[in-house]
Protein backbone atom coordinates (compact mmCIF):
# COMPACT_ATOMS: atom_id res chain seq x y z
CA UNK A 1 0.00 0.00 0.00
CA UNK A 2 1.59 3.17 -1.01
CA UNK A 3 -0.31 7.30 0.03
CA UNK A 4 0.48 9.19 -2.56
CA UNK A 5 -1.14 12.95 -3.57
CA UNK A 6 -2.16 14.03 -7.47
CA UNK A 7 -2.71 17.30 -9.04
CA UNK A 8 -5.36 18.04 -10.76
CA UNK A 9 -6.94 21.01 -11.75
CA UNK A 10 -5.61 22.84 -8.93
CA UNK A 11 -6.86 20.49 -6.02
CA UNK A 12 -4.49 18.25 -4.61
CA UNK A 13 -6.25 14.47 -5.42
CA UNK A 14 -5.45 12.02 -1.94
CA UNK A 15 -5.05 8.62 -3.26
CA UNK A 16 -3.52 4.92 -2.41
CA UNK A 17 -2.36 2.60 -4.94
CA UNK A 18 -2.04 -1.10 -4.29
CA UNK A 19 0.93 -2.52 -6.30
CA UNK A 20 -0.24 -6.22 -7.90
CA UNK A 21 0.94 -9.57 -6.82
CA UNK A 22 3.33 -11.37 -9.75
CA UNK A 23 2.54 -12.38 -12.12
CA UNK A 24 0.27 -9.21 -12.66
CA UNK A 25 -2.32 -8.52 -15.29
CA UNK A 26 -2.62 -6.30 -17.97
CA UNK A 27 -5.37 -3.82 -16.55
CA UNK A 28 -4.83 -1.35 -14.06
CA UNK A 29 -7.55 -0.66 -11.81
CA UNK A 30 -9.43 3.04 -10.72
CA UNK A 31 -11.97 3.07 -8.21
CA UNK A 32 -14.26 5.64 -8.09
CA UNK A 33 -16.55 6.72 -4.84
CA UNK A 34 -19.68 7.80 -4.30
CA UNK A 35 -20.56 10.87 -2.46
CA UNK A 36 -21.65 11.67 0.81
CA UNK A 37 -22.66 9.44 3.39
CA UNK A 38 -22.25 6.38 0.33
CA UNK A 39 -18.42 7.36 0.50
CA UNK A 40 -18.55 7.20 4.44
CA UNK A 41 -19.72 4.09 4.82
CA UNK A 42 -18.23 1.96 1.80
CA UNK A 43 -14.61 3.24 2.58
CA UNK A 44 -13.52 -0.24 4.45
CA UNK A 45 -15.00 -2.81 1.10
CA UNK A 46 -13.44 -0.51 -1.19
CA UNK A 47 -9.67 -0.79 0.77
CA UNK A 48 -10.39 -4.75 0.76
CA UNK A 49 -11.79 -4.69 -3.15
CA UNK A 50 -8.36 -2.60 -4.17
CA UNK A 51 -6.60 -5.08 -1.76
CA UNK A 52 -8.39 -8.32 -3.73
CA UNK A 53 -7.99 -6.90 -6.93
CA UNK A 54 -4.56 -6.78 -6.14
CA UNK A 55 -3.72 -9.79 -4.97
CA UNK A 56 -5.45 -11.21 -8.41
CA UNK A 57 -3.01 -9.38 -10.26
CA UNK A 58 -4.40 -6.00 -10.80
CA UNK A 59 -2.94 -2.77 -9.54
CA UNK A 60 -5.42 -0.60 -8.22
CA UNK A 61 -5.61 3.11 -7.86
CA UNK A 62 -7.99 4.64 -5.50
CA UNK A 63 -8.80 8.08 -4.79
CA UNK A 64 -11.21 10.51 -2.15
CA UNK A 65 -12.71 13.06 -4.72
CA UNK A 66 -11.92 16.81 -4.12
CA UNK A 67 -13.79 18.53 -1.36
CA UNK A 68 -13.87 15.20 0.56
CA UNK A 69 -12.11 12.24 2.52
CA UNK A 70 -8.16 13.16 2.14
CA UNK A 71 -8.42 15.31 -0.30
CA UNK A 72 -8.27 19.19 -1.00
CA UNK A 73 -10.99 21.46 -1.19
CA UNK A 74 -14.44 21.52 0.45
CA UNK A 75 -17.47 21.30 0.01
CA UNK A 76 -18.87 24.48 -0.72
CA UNK A 77 -16.58 25.35 -3.56
CA UNK A 78 -17.42 26.76 -6.74
CA UNK A 79 -16.88 24.03 -9.49
CA UNK A 80 -16.72 20.85 -7.19
CA UNK A 81 -18.30 18.55 -9.98
CA UNK A 82 -15.95 19.49 -12.90
CA UNK A 83 -13.09 19.56 -10.17
CA UNK A 84 -14.36 15.59 -9.90
CA UNK A 85 -14.55 14.87 -13.45
CA UNK A 86 -10.91 16.01 -13.76
CA UNK A 87 -9.18 13.72 -10.46
CA UNK A 88 -11.11 11.38 -11.83
CA UNK A 89 -9.25 11.85 -15.63
CA UNK A 90 -5.77 12.21 -13.75
CA UNK A 91 -6.46 8.94 -12.06
CA UNK A 92 -6.88 7.34 -15.07
CA UNK A 93 -3.90 9.01 -16.75
CA UNK A 94 -1.85 8.17 -14.57
CA UNK A 95 -2.57 4.56 -14.73
CA UNK A 96 -1.94 5.26 -18.37
CA UNK A 97 1.02 6.63 -17.66
CA UNK A 98 3.03 3.31 -16.27
CA UNK A 99 1.93 2.15 -19.94
CA UNK A 100 -0.28 -0.65 -18.91
CA UNK A 101 -2.15 -1.89 -21.91
CA UNK A 102 -5.10 -1.56 -20.34
CA UNK A 103 -6.99 0.85 -17.59
CA UNK A 104 -10.50 0.17 -15.91
CA UNK A 105 -12.76 1.93 -14.05
CA UNK A 106 -15.05 0.37 -10.82
CA UNK A 107 -17.58 3.24 -10.01
CA UNK A 108 -19.88 3.60 -7.27
CA UNK A 109 -23.12 5.39 -6.97
CA UNK A 110 -22.87 8.83 -8.21
CA UNK A 111 -19.16 7.56 -8.81
CA UNK A 112 -20.50 6.81 -12.03
CA UNK A 113 -21.91 9.94 -13.24
CA UNK A 114 -18.41 11.57 -12.66
CA UNK A 115 -16.93 8.94 -14.50
CA UNK A 116 -18.39 8.93 -17.73
CA UNK A 117 -18.01 12.83 -17.15
CA UNK A 118 -14.73 11.58 -17.74
CA UNK A 119 -14.34 10.10 -20.29
CA UNK A 120 -17.05 12.40 -22.24
CA UNK A 121 -13.86 15.01 -21.31
CA UNK A 122 -11.52 12.85 -23.03
CA UNK A 123 -10.53 10.17 -20.42
CA UNK A 124 -9.66 6.99 -22.40
CA UNK A 125 -11.41 3.89 -21.07
CA UNK A 126 -10.84 0.39 -21.70
CA UNK A 127 -13.20 -1.52 -18.91
CA UNK A 128 -16.03 0.46 -17.17
CA UNK A 129 -17.80 -1.19 -13.90
CA UNK A 130 -20.76 1.04 -12.87
CA UNK A 131 -21.99 -0.22 -9.63
CA UNK A 132 -25.39 1.32 -8.21
CA UNK A 133 -24.89 4.39 -10.23
CA UNK A 134 -28.39 6.64 -10.25
CA UNK A 135 -30.10 7.13 -14.02
CA UNK A 136 -28.73 10.29 -14.34
CA UNK A 137 -27.69 13.48 -12.40
CA UNK A 138 -31.46 14.74 -11.42
CA UNK A 139 -32.19 11.38 -9.80
CA UNK A 140 -29.03 11.65 -7.58
CA UNK A 141 -30.40 15.02 -6.65
CA UNK A 142 -33.95 13.91 -5.83
CA UNK A 143 -32.45 10.80 -4.13
CA UNK A 144 -29.89 12.58 -1.81
CA UNK A 145 -32.82 15.10 -1.07
CA UNK A 146 -35.44 12.21 -0.12
CA UNK A 147 -32.91 11.17 2.39
CA UNK A 148 -32.37 14.34 3.59
CA UNK A 149 -35.62 14.86 4.71
CA UNK A 150 -35.52 11.89 6.48
CA UNK A 151 -33.05 12.31 8.53
CA UNK A 152 -34.32 15.79 9.42
CA UNK A 153 -37.15 13.76 11.27
CA UNK A 154 -35.28 11.41 12.55
CA UNK A 155 -32.48 14.08 14.02
CA UNK A 156 -34.87 17.29 15.04
CA UNK A 157 -33.12 19.36 12.76
CA UNK A 158 -35.58 21.98 11.33
CA UNK A 159 -35.68 22.59 7.67
CA UNK A 160 -35.08 26.60 8.34
CA UNK A 161 -31.83 25.63 8.94
CA UNK A 162 -30.59 24.96 5.73
CA UNK A 163 -30.07 27.74 3.21
CA UNK A 164 -31.96 28.21 0.74
CA UNK A 165 -30.91 26.05 -2.34
CA UNK A 166 -28.70 23.86 -0.61
CA UNK A 167 -29.36 20.14 0.24
CA UNK A 168 -28.12 18.01 3.35
CA UNK A 169 -27.84 14.21 3.65
CA UNK A 170 -26.06 12.06 6.00
CA UNK A 171 -24.02 15.34 7.37
CA UNK A 172 -22.95 16.58 3.76
CA UNK A 173 -24.21 19.51 2.04
CA UNK A 174 -24.61 20.11 -2.09
CA UNK A 175 -24.75 24.19 -2.83
CA UNK A 176 -27.27 25.53 -5.16
CA UNK A 177 -24.32 25.34 -7.80
CA UNK A 178 -23.01 21.60 -7.03
CA UNK A 179 -26.56 20.47 -7.41
CA UNK A 180 -27.22 22.78 -11.03
CA UNK A 181 -24.01 20.86 -12.21
CA UNK A 182 -24.88 17.47 -10.85
CA UNK A 183 -28.69 17.35 -12.24
CA UNK A 184 -26.91 18.31 -15.62
CA UNK A 185 -24.64 15.13 -15.67
CA UNK A 186 -27.28 13.12 -18.48
CA UNK A 187 -25.03 9.52 -19.06
CA UNK A 188 -27.03 9.83 -22.77
CA UNK A 189 -25.06 12.91 -23.88
CA UNK A 190 -21.87 12.36 -21.90
CA UNK A 191 -21.36 8.92 -23.93
CA UNK A 192 -21.76 11.03 -27.45
CA UNK A 193 -18.50 12.49 -26.80
CA UNK A 194 -17.41 9.11 -25.33
CA UNK A 195 -17.73 5.50 -24.39
CA UNK A 196 -15.43 2.47 -22.86
CA UNK A 197 -14.65 -0.06 -25.00
CA UNK A 198 -16.37 -3.00 -22.64
CA UNK A 199 -19.10 -2.03 -19.87
CA UNK A 200 -20.20 -3.68 -16.87
CA UNK A 201 -23.44 -2.47 -15.35
CA UNK A 202 -25.03 -3.47 -11.96
CA UNK A 203 -28.01 -2.63 -10.51
CA UNK A 204 -28.33 -2.39 -6.62
CA UNK A 205 -29.13 -5.96 -4.74
CA UNK A 206 -31.13 -7.46 -7.60
CA UNK A 207 -33.04 -4.62 -8.71
CA UNK A 208 -30.97 -4.83 -11.85
CA UNK A 209 -29.14 -2.31 -13.44
CA UNK A 210 -30.80 0.50 -15.58
CA UNK A 211 -32.11 -0.32 -19.04
CA UNK A 212 -31.59 2.84 -20.54
CA UNK A 213 -28.03 3.15 -19.93
CA UNK A 214 -27.49 -0.37 -20.77
CA UNK A 215 -29.17 0.82 -24.10
CA UNK A 216 -27.26 3.95 -24.44
CA UNK A 217 -23.82 1.99 -24.21
CA UNK A 218 -24.75 -0.53 -26.73
CA UNK A 219 -26.00 1.96 -29.16
CA UNK A 220 -22.42 3.68 -29.10
CA UNK A 221 -20.78 0.30 -29.49
CA UNK A 222 -20.15 -0.27 -26.46
CA UNK A 223 -19.76 -4.08 -25.38
CA UNK A 224 -22.24 -4.59 -22.66
CA UNK A 225 -22.44 -7.17 -19.69
CA UNK A 226 -24.95 -6.82 -16.77
CA UNK A 227 -25.54 -8.29 -13.15
CA UNK A 228 -27.77 -7.43 -10.47
CA UNK A 229 -25.03 -6.15 -8.06
CA UNK A 230 -25.69 -7.93 -4.71
CA UNK A 231 -24.68 -6.47 -1.52
CA UNK A 232 -25.20 -2.88 -2.15
CA UNK A 233 -27.18 -2.72 1.15
CA UNK A 234 -24.68 -4.48 3.08
CA UNK A 235 -21.41 -2.43 1.73
CA UNK A 236 -22.95 0.96 2.58
CA UNK A 237 -25.57 0.29 5.32
CA UNK A 238 -23.54 1.90 7.76
CA UNK A 239 -19.20 2.18 8.72
CA UNK A 240 -19.36 -1.11 10.06
CA UNK A 241 -20.18 -2.45 6.53
CA UNK A 242 -19.98 -5.97 4.83
CA UNK A 243 -17.71 -6.40 1.94
CA UNK A 244 -19.44 -8.24 -1.00
CA UNK A 245 -16.71 -10.92 -1.76
CA UNK A 246 -18.76 -12.65 -4.11
CA UNK A 247 -19.41 -9.06 -6.38
CA UNK A 248 -15.49 -8.67 -6.00
CA UNK A 249 -15.29 -12.44 -7.73
CA UNK A 250 -17.81 -11.53 -10.42
CA UNK A 251 -16.05 -8.23 -11.27
CA UNK A 252 -12.42 -10.18 -11.34
CA UNK A 253 -14.00 -12.48 -13.63
CA UNK A 254 -15.35 -10.14 -15.87
CA UNK A 255 -11.67 -8.52 -15.81
CA UNK A 256 -10.02 -10.98 -17.00
CA UNK A 257 -11.72 -11.74 -19.88
CA UNK A 258 -9.81 -9.01 -21.41
CA UNK A 259 -6.62 -9.03 -19.72
CA UNK A 260 -3.85 -10.70 -20.17
CA UNK A 261 -1.18 -12.24 -17.78
CA UNK A 262 2.20 -11.73 -17.17
CA UNK A 263 2.73 -8.35 -17.44
CA UNK A 264 5.37 -6.89 -15.49
CA UNK A 265 3.94 -5.28 -12.58
CA UNK A 266 4.16 -1.22 -11.93
CA UNK A 267 5.61 1.51 -9.45
CA UNK A 268 3.32 3.99 -8.82
CA UNK A 269 5.16 7.40 -7.94
CA UNK A 270 3.65 10.31 -6.72
CA UNK A 271 3.99 13.14 -4.35
CA UNK A 272 4.40 11.71 -0.48
CA UNK A 273 3.11 14.78 0.82
CA UNK A 274 0.94 17.93 0.09
CA UNK A 275 0.67 21.72 0.97
CA UNK A 276 -3.20 22.60 1.53
CA UNK A 277 -4.44 26.09 2.03
CA UNK A 278 -3.99 30.02 0.70
CA UNK A 279 -0.51 31.89 1.36
CA UNK A 280 -0.06 32.29 5.38
CA UNK A 281 -2.68 30.15 6.26
CA UNK A 282 -0.79 26.74 4.71
CA UNK A 283 -0.27 23.47 6.05
CA UNK A 284 1.53 20.21 4.62
CA UNK A 285 -0.11 17.15 4.91
CA UNK A 286 1.46 13.45 4.73
CA UNK A 287 0.05 9.75 5.05
CA UNK A 288 1.95 7.76 6.85
CA UNK A 289 1.84 3.91 7.53
CA UNK A 290 3.27 2.46 11.07
CA UNK A 291 3.17 -0.08 13.18
CA UNK A 292 1.58 -0.38 16.75
CA UNK A 293 0.85 -3.01 19.40
CA UNK A 294 1.05 -5.49 16.32
CA UNK A 295 -0.70 -3.90 13.91
CA UNK A 296 -0.05 -2.08 10.68
CA UNK A 297 -2.07 1.38 11.29
CA UNK A 298 -2.54 4.38 9.09
CA UNK A 299 -2.69 8.25 10.25
CA UNK A 300 -2.54 11.69 7.80
CA UNK A 301 -0.10 14.55 9.75
CA UNK A 302 -0.79 17.70 9.19
CA UNK A 303 1.86 20.57 9.87
CA UNK A 304 2.18 24.02 9.78
CA UNK A 305 4.22 25.56 7.36
CA UNK A 306 3.24 29.53 7.88
CA UNK A 307 1.85 29.78 11.34
CA UNK A 308 4.54 29.96 14.81
CA UNK A 309 4.75 26.47 15.77
CA UNK A 310 2.66 25.43 19.39
CA UNK A 311 4.48 23.14 21.45
CA UNK A 312 1.06 20.53 21.50
CA UNK A 313 0.19 18.02 19.23
CA UNK A 314 -3.56 17.17 18.88
CA UNK A 315 -3.99 13.55 18.10
CA UNK A 316 -7.93 12.69 16.63
CA UNK A 317 -8.96 8.97 16.80
CA UNK A 318 -11.65 7.11 15.02
CA UNK A 319 -14.73 7.90 15.13
CA UNK A 320 -16.49 3.92 15.64
CA UNK A 321 -15.81 2.69 12.25
CA UNK A 322 -15.43 5.65 10.33
CA UNK A 323 -12.54 6.34 8.85
CA UNK A 324 -9.70 9.46 10.29
CA UNK A 325 -11.69 11.84 8.25
CA UNK A 326 -14.12 11.81 11.06
CA UNK A 327 -17.92 12.36 11.37
CA UNK A 328 -18.92 14.13 8.04
CA UNK A 329 -15.15 14.89 7.49
CA UNK A 330 -15.56 17.07 10.85
CA UNK A 331 -11.45 16.03 11.69
CA UNK A 332 -10.26 16.73 7.69
CA UNK A 333 -11.47 20.33 8.47
CA UNK A 334 -10.71 20.40 12.29
CA UNK A 335 -7.14 19.49 11.46
CA UNK A 336 -6.53 21.95 8.60
CA UNK A 337 -7.87 24.54 10.85
CA UNK A 338 -5.51 24.03 13.72
CA UNK A 339 -2.82 23.13 11.71
CA UNK A 340 -2.65 26.29 9.78
CA UNK A 341 -2.98 27.85 13.10
CA UNK A 342 0.55 26.16 14.39
CA UNK A 343 -0.82 23.08 16.28
CA UNK A 344 0.26 19.94 14.18
CA UNK A 345 -2.12 17.76 14.26
CA UNK A 346 -2.85 13.07 13.45
CA UNK A 347 -5.30 11.29 12.04
CA UNK A 348 -5.78 8.16 13.12
CA UNK A 349 -6.89 4.46 12.04
CA UNK A 350 -7.40 2.02 14.64
CA UNK A 351 -6.76 -1.71 13.48
CA UNK A 352 -9.54 -2.88 11.10
CA UNK A 353 -11.04 0.33 10.03
CA UNK A 354 -10.07 3.00 7.26
CA UNK A 355 -6.24 1.81 5.79
CA UNK A 356 -5.26 0.09 9.27
CA UNK A 357 -4.46 -3.80 8.50
CA UNK A 358 -6.88 -5.86 10.65
CA UNK A 359 -9.88 -7.82 9.93
CA UNK A 360 -13.08 -4.83 9.64
CA UNK A 361 -15.58 -7.72 10.11
CA UNK A 362 -15.40 -7.61 13.67
CA UNK A 363 -17.06 -4.52 14.02
CA UNK A 364 -20.32 -5.89 12.31
CA UNK A 365 -22.16 -7.55 14.72
CA UNK A 366 -21.58 -5.72 17.98
CA UNK A 367 -19.85 -2.53 19.83
CA UNK A 368 -17.63 -4.47 22.41
CA UNK A 369 -14.84 -5.16 19.67
CA UNK A 370 -14.46 -0.95 19.56
CA UNK A 371 -13.27 -1.28 23.44
CA UNK A 372 -10.72 -4.33 23.28
CA UNK A 373 -7.56 -2.84 25.52
CA UNK A 374 -5.04 -3.38 22.72
CA UNK A 375 -6.96 -0.95 20.64
CA UNK A 376 -5.89 1.40 23.16
CA UNK A 377 -2.36 0.47 22.99
CA UNK A 378 -2.95 1.31 19.23
CA UNK A 379 -4.41 4.93 20.11
CA UNK A 380 -0.78 5.23 22.54
CA UNK A 381 1.39 4.22 19.69
CA UNK A 382 -0.23 7.44 17.79
CA UNK A 383 1.65 9.05 20.61
CA UNK A 384 5.02 7.37 19.67
CA UNK A 385 4.56 7.89 15.89
CA UNK A 386 4.46 11.58 16.44
CA UNK A 387 7.39 11.82 18.22
CA UNK A 388 9.43 9.86 15.85
CA UNK A 389 8.37 12.22 13.54
CA UNK A 390 9.63 15.59 15.49
CA UNK A 391 6.13 16.90 16.73
CA UNK A 392 5.50 18.08 20.07
CA UNK A 393 5.30 15.41 22.88
CA UNK A 394 2.61 17.05 24.60
CA UNK A 395 -0.59 15.88 23.47
CA UNK A 396 -4.30 17.14 23.23
CA UNK A 397 -6.11 14.00 22.29
CA UNK A 398 -10.06 13.99 20.62
CA UNK A 399 -12.90 11.33 19.33
CA UNK A 400 -16.07 10.55 19.16
CA UNK A 401 -17.68 7.48 20.48
CA UNK A 402 -15.29 4.64 20.86
CA UNK A 403 -12.10 7.49 19.68
CA UNK A 404 -13.46 9.59 22.84
CA UNK A 405 -12.88 6.19 24.83
CA UNK A 406 -9.49 5.49 23.55
CA UNK A 407 -8.67 9.19 24.20
CA UNK A 408 -9.54 8.70 28.08
CA UNK A 409 -7.93 5.84 28.08
CA UNK A 410 -4.79 6.75 26.51
CA UNK A 411 -5.04 10.12 29.03
CA UNK A 412 -4.92 7.51 32.28
CA UNK A 413 -2.36 5.67 30.96
CA UNK A 414 -0.07 8.14 29.60
CA UNK A 415 1.25 11.09 31.22
CA UNK A 416 2.33 13.07 28.33
CA UNK A 417 -1.48 13.84 27.19
CA UNK A 418 -2.50 17.18 28.60
CA UNK A 419 -6.18 17.10 28.06
CA UNK A 420 -8.75 14.92 26.28
CA UNK A 421 -11.74 16.01 24.29
CA UNK A 422 -14.59 13.88 23.81
CA UNK A 423 -18.15 14.34 21.95
CA UNK A 424 -20.56 11.59 22.78
CA UNK A 425 -18.57 9.24 24.24
CA UNK A 426 -20.60 5.85 25.14
CA UNK A 427 -18.24 4.49 27.51
CA UNK A 428 -15.24 5.67 29.34
CA UNK A 429 -14.88 1.84 31.05
CA UNK A 430 -15.65 -0.96 29.10
CA UNK A 431 -18.23 -3.22 30.75
CA UNK A 432 -19.97 -6.01 28.20
CA UNK A 433 -22.94 -5.97 30.34
CA UNK A 434 -23.47 -1.62 30.13
CA UNK A 435 -25.67 -1.54 26.96
CA UNK A 436 -28.32 -3.98 28.32
CA UNK A 437 -28.21 -2.17 31.46
CA UNK A 438 -28.88 0.91 29.68
CA UNK A 439 -31.92 -0.99 27.71
CA UNK A 440 -33.05 -2.08 30.84
CA UNK A 441 -33.41 1.84 32.30
CA UNK A 442 -35.13 2.58 29.33
CA UNK A 443 -37.59 -0.35 29.60
CA UNK A 444 -38.10 0.86 32.78
CA UNK A 445 -38.72 4.01 32.13
CA UNK A 446 -41.47 3.14 29.35
CA UNK A 447 -43.41 0.71 32.07
CA UNK A 448 -43.62 3.87 34.36
CA UNK A 449 -46.79 5.67 34.13
CA UNK A 450 -45.44 8.59 32.24
CA UNK A 451 -43.74 5.85 29.75
CA UNK A 452 -46.74 4.54 29.36
CA UNK A 453 -48.58 7.56 27.85
CA UNK A 454 -45.23 8.52 26.08
CA UNK A 455 -45.05 8.17 22.29
CA UNK A 456 -41.60 6.26 23.06
CA UNK A 457 -43.62 3.02 23.91
CA UNK A 458 -44.59 2.71 20.33
CA UNK A 459 -40.73 1.96 19.46
CA UNK A 460 -40.68 -0.83 21.92
CA UNK A 461 -40.59 -4.04 19.80
CA UNK A 462 -41.60 -7.34 21.01
CA UNK A 463 -38.48 -8.94 20.29
CA UNK A 464 -36.61 -5.95 22.54
CA UNK A 465 -39.27 -5.68 25.40
CA UNK A 466 -38.71 -10.12 25.35
CA UNK A 467 -34.94 -9.55 25.53
CA UNK A 468 -34.92 -7.77 28.25
CA UNK A 469 -38.23 -8.49 30.19
CA UNK A 470 -36.23 -11.04 32.18
CA UNK A 471 -33.32 -9.11 33.37
CA UNK A 472 -37.00 -6.31 34.75
CA UNK A 473 -36.80 -7.98 38.18
CA UNK A 474 -33.23 -7.73 38.82
CA UNK A 475 -32.13 -5.81 41.74
CA UNK A 476 -30.14 -2.29 40.65
CA UNK A 477 -26.65 -3.19 40.33
CA UNK A 478 -24.64 -0.62 42.42
CA UNK A 479 -22.69 1.93 40.74
CA UNK A 480 -18.86 1.12 40.68
CA UNK A 481 -16.88 4.48 41.40
CA UNK A 482 -14.75 3.78 38.34
CA UNK A 483 -15.14 6.85 36.57
CA UNK A 484 -15.11 9.38 39.94
CA UNK A 485 -11.74 7.67 40.61
CA UNK A 486 -10.47 8.08 37.04
CA UNK A 487 -11.29 11.45 36.72
CA UNK A 488 -9.71 12.76 39.86
CA UNK A 489 -6.51 11.25 38.86
CA UNK A 490 -6.85 13.00 36.20
CA UNK A 491 -7.65 16.11 38.03
CA UNK A 492 -4.76 15.51 40.35
CA UNK A 493 -2.18 15.48 37.29
CA UNK A 494 -3.42 18.26 35.60
CA UNK A 495 -5.25 16.26 33.02
CA UNK A 496 -8.31 18.47 31.86
CA UNK A 497 -11.10 16.57 30.54
CA UNK A 498 -13.83 18.18 28.23
CA UNK A 499 -16.88 16.44 26.63
CA UNK A 500 -20.02 17.10 25.03
CA UNK A 501 -23.25 15.11 24.43
CA UNK A 502 -25.74 14.99 22.06
CA UNK A 503 -29.75 14.58 23.25
CA UNK A 504 -29.82 12.16 25.59
CA UNK A 505 -26.58 10.06 25.30
CA UNK A 506 -26.73 7.82 28.52
CA UNK A 507 -23.15 7.85 29.70
CA UNK A 508 -24.38 11.75 30.18
CA UNK A 509 -27.19 10.51 32.15
CA UNK A 510 -24.76 7.72 34.28
CA UNK A 511 -22.41 10.95 34.85
CA UNK A 512 -24.88 12.73 36.37
CA UNK A 513 -25.87 8.99 38.48
CA UNK A 514 -23.05 8.26 39.57
CA UNK A 515 -21.10 11.13 40.64
CA UNK A 516 -21.86 13.80 43.19
CA UNK A 517 -22.93 17.19 42.58
CA UNK A 518 -19.67 18.64 42.96
CA UNK A 519 -17.71 16.33 41.21
CA UNK A 520 -19.99 16.34 38.09
CA UNK A 521 -19.49 20.69 38.11
CA UNK A 522 -15.87 20.42 38.17
CA UNK A 523 -16.63 18.70 34.69
CA UNK A 524 -16.00 20.62 31.68
CA UNK A 525 -19.40 19.12 29.97
CA UNK A 526 -21.39 21.01 26.90
CA UNK A 527 -24.03 19.95 25.19
CA UNK A 528 -24.72 19.67 21.15
CA UNK A 529 -27.85 20.30 19.38
CA UNK A 530 -30.08 17.56 18.07
CA UNK A 531 -30.37 13.86 19.09
CA UNK A 532 -27.66 13.01 15.97
CA UNK A 533 -25.12 10.69 17.73
CA UNK A 534 -22.35 11.34 14.52
CA UNK A 535 -23.36 15.13 14.90
CA UNK A 536 -25.42 15.46 11.48
CA UNK A 537 -27.13 18.68 11.91
CA UNK A 538 -24.93 21.31 10.23
CA UNK A 539 -25.51 23.18 13.35
CA UNK A 540 -24.28 19.92 15.83
CA UNK A 541 -21.04 19.51 13.43
CA UNK A 542 -20.25 23.35 14.33
CA UNK A 543 -20.83 23.07 17.35
CA UNK A 544 -18.41 20.06 18.16
CA UNK A 545 -16.18 22.21 15.87
CA UNK A 546 -16.46 25.05 18.52
CA UNK A 547 -16.38 22.53 21.67
CA UNK A 548 -13.14 20.99 20.52
CA UNK A 549 -11.61 24.80 19.98
CA UNK A 550 -12.06 26.18 23.00
CA UNK A 551 -10.58 22.96 24.77
CA UNK A 552 -7.96 23.30 22.39
CA UNK A 553 -7.35 27.41 23.18
CA UNK A 554 -7.46 26.14 26.98
CA UNK A 555 -4.64 23.49 26.40
CA UNK A 556 -2.93 26.28 24.51
CA UNK A 557 -3.10 28.72 26.89
CA UNK A 558 -1.71 26.50 30.27
CA UNK A 559 0.93 25.58 27.56
CA UNK A 560 1.52 29.30 27.46
CA UNK A 561 1.49 29.34 31.39
CA UNK A 562 4.41 27.04 31.80
CA UNK A 563 8.50 27.31 30.61
CA UNK A 564 8.27 25.29 28.00
CA UNK A 565 11.17 25.78 25.15
CA UNK A 566 9.28 26.55 21.62
CA UNK A 567 9.11 23.32 19.67
CA UNK A 568 10.95 23.58 16.41
CA UNK A 569 9.21 21.94 13.85
CA UNK A 570 11.06 21.86 10.40
CA UNK A 571 9.79 21.94 7.10
CA UNK A 572 10.59 18.90 5.61
CA UNK A 573 7.52 16.38 5.05
CA UNK A 574 6.52 13.78 7.54
CA UNK A 575 6.94 11.22 5.10
CA UNK A 576 10.96 11.50 4.54
CA UNK A 577 11.83 11.84 8.18
CA UNK A 578 10.20 8.64 8.77
CA UNK A 579 11.89 7.24 5.72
Amino acid sequence: MKPLYLSAGGHAVAAIFEPAAEPAKSTAVLIVPPFGWDDQTSYRPRRDWSVALAAAGYPCLRIDLPGTGDSSGDARDDGLVTAWIEAVARGIEALREKRKSRVAVIALGAGGLVTLGSIASGAKVDDLVIWGMPANGRTFVREFKAFGRLEQTQTGEPSADIPDGELRAGGHALTASTLADLSALDPALMLQAGHPQRALVMGRDGSGPNAALVDELRACGTDVSVDPGRGWGAALARPQSTSPTALFDTVNGWLGEAAEGASPGIEFSGADSVEIGEPGSRVREASVVFGGAGQQLYAVVAEPLDAAPIPLTLVLYNAGAIRRIGPNRMWTEAARRWAAAGVSVLRVDIEGIGDAGGDGSIYRESDDPFYRPHLIDQGRAALDLAVRCGLPDSFVLGGLCSGGYWAFQAALADPRVRSVVLLNPRLLFFDPRSESQRELRKLRRLLSPAGLRSADLHKLTFKRAARLGSQLMRPKERCNDSMANALQALSDRGQQVAMAFSGKEPLHEELRAQLTPTEFERLNVGELPYKSHTLKPLKAQQAGHAFLDEAMRQAIEGCSNEENPPCVIRAQSTASRLS
